[in-house]
Parts: structure tokens; sequence; C-alpha cells
């Protein structure tokens, strides 16, 4: 954080965040200030939006999803995902749908893979590895909490960002990769992230969006 505000120009400053992931924050003045306690990694963008997003869109074949969105029925209550998956006209995949992805489209998309023929070493790699994915999401995403759930999220967690670079050598880590890892510490201090995460704020903004304001913020009477 230091390194970042004394760098001498925007493209140093742009070179350590992209290495650290790290910016400077007065904050960092405060002696008792500890980000890694004091600050929640929220699950909903960093798990869902994050990790299964970019798991689900860079590193698995999207054709076989979108035949297994199109096919399988699914109860009404159901959070379903857009039929074109993955197509420019599916437009904003909301949390709750990338949330059905892992939890339910991608791996009966890939059992259904490895049903279809004799599967090499490699196809067994990939869906034991997203199914390390699939188990944190179900721990992270549990209605309750305890200390040995957190655990397993965090085994599950490590499984699957410390065989990232095996299965694909190209592939670059994101920060959203490590931050997934403190969410343990957070289900430990607070317990369900049902109880902390930011659905029930960004359903509210959506509100909000929707109130009519004929583009003159802060006139609305409530």
């Amino acid at each position: 954080a230091e390194q970042w505000r004394d760098a001498p120009s925007t493209a140093e400053r742009e070179r350590l965040f992209k290495e650290h992931g790290v910016r400077w924050s007065e904050l960092w003045r405060l002696p008792y200030w500890d980000p890694a306690r004091q600050l929640v990694v929220d699950a909903m963008h960093c798990i869902l939006e994050g990790l299964v997003a970019h798991h689900t869109r860079r590193l698995l074949v999207l054709e076989r999803i979108r035949e297994v969105i199109r096919d399988i029925s699914i109860p009404l209550w159901f959070e379903s995902a857009p039929r074109n998956f993955g197509g420019a006209s599916a437009g904003s995949i909301k949390a709750d749908e990338w949330r059905s992805l892992i939890m339910v489209y991608v791996p009966i998309a890939l059992i259904s893979v490895l049903g279809a023929h004799n599967p090499d070493s490699d196809t067994v790699a990939v869906l034991d590895h997203t199914m390390s994915l699939v188990s944190a999401v179900y721990l992270a995403c549990a209605r309750t909490m305890t200390l040995e759930r957190a655990s397993a999220y965090r085994s599950c967690i490590a499984s699957y960002v410390g065989n990232l670079k095996s299965l694909y050598p190209s592939f670059s880590l994101r920060p959203n990769h490590h931050a997934s890892f403190h969410i343990f510490d957070y289900l430990v201090l607070f317990g369900p992230v049902h109880s902390w995460w930011t659905f029930p704020f960004e359903r509210l903004i959506g509100v909000l969006q929707r109130l009519p304001s004929n583009h003159k913020p802060g006139e609305s009477s409530l």
C-alpha cells in the first residue's frame, strides 16, 4: 500500500495494483486497522459473480451448458438461467442465476459428458476440479454455519484455487481467488452469508433505481 502511495506515476501504480491488488487508504494510518478482519469480502460478488462467472465462461464449454438449461425441467420456485446463456442477447447474468448454474446446470452438463463416452483423465480432472468449486459454493451459501462447515469450505476453495494452474497453465489468478480464502474468517465470525452478503442491498438499489425522479435527484418526496 505504501509503495502504491509513493509511486511516481499512474502507470507504476497500475503495475503495483495488478501485482498485489492493494491501494493506499488513509485508514492505513490507524494502528489497529486490519482490513482482513474489519472489511467483509462479499460472497455474492467474490464467489458467484467472480469465481463462478469466470470459471463458467472462460474454462468450460458453454454449448453443453446451454443444452442442459434448455432440456431439463426445474421447479417453478427455482431461479433458472437464461436459455441463451453465453450469448450477447442473454444480457447481464444475476448472482442468483450464477448460483443456479454452478449448483445445478454445470454439474449435470459435466456428468452427462462423462456418461456419453469413455472420458480421458483430463476430462475427469476438469470435473473433479469444478466440483471443488461447486462444493465451496454449496457450503458458503448454506443457511446454517458451523466451524466444521466453514473449514470444509476452506478445504474446497483451497483445492479449487490450488489446482487452477496445473489444469490451466496459462491461467492468471485474480484478486477474487485470494479474497475467497478470507470468506472462511467471516463465516466463523458472522455466521451464514445470508445475514451479511449484499443481496438485500442490491435489491433495494434496484427498487430505488425504478423510482420516477424526472432526472432530478434529491427532489423526490418520501
